[in-house]
């Protein structure tokens, strides 16, 4: 049986069975969705998958609307995995070019701030590098 044809008869009978158990997991073990709550309930999540026809996508993927907002269901809709993933790719990017701190606590001040990339528009820790490699050469002492 051709793949394409089994995904969309395993959709069709497991519908969003399986979107909404992901949900839980997502927020219970990834960094980025810290502060973010699931007001979905399975009933919610399948009549989204109607609202927006995801029998119809190839690989339908829940997407947070504002991805700073909780999962609800004005907040959600059905699109394209492809899709989903390079708005998840642009929002981290944005996220981060606005922080005034690395993820270490340490402030993004001139002193303090390596600018690096072809147009030098990506910045990293200098406190934080200085760390790494005291660490690494440290660990290759050994």
């Amino acid at each position: 049986m051709d793949r394409k044809v089994h995904d969309k008869i395993y959709r069709a009978n497991h519908r969003s069975d399986h979107v909404f158990h992901n949900i839980p997991w997502r927020l219970k073990n990834s960094k980025f969705y810290v502060g973010v709550k699931n007001f979905l309930t399975k009933e919610a999540v399948a009549q989204l998958w109607e609202r927006d026809n995801a029998d119809e996508l190839n690989q339908p993927s829940l997407d947070r609307i504002d991805s700073s907002g909780h999962y609800t269901f004005d907040n959600c809709r059905f699109i394209e995995m492809k899709e989903n993933s390079k708005r998840a790719v642009k929002d981290k990017w944005d996220k981060r070019s606005n922080l005034d701190y690395c993820n270490n606590g340490h402030q993004f001040i001139e002193s303090n701030t390596y600018w690096y990339g072809p147009t030098k528009t990506y910045r990293s820790c200098r406190i934080c590098k200085r760390v790494k490699a005291k660490k690494e050469w440290a660990r290759r002492k050994k």
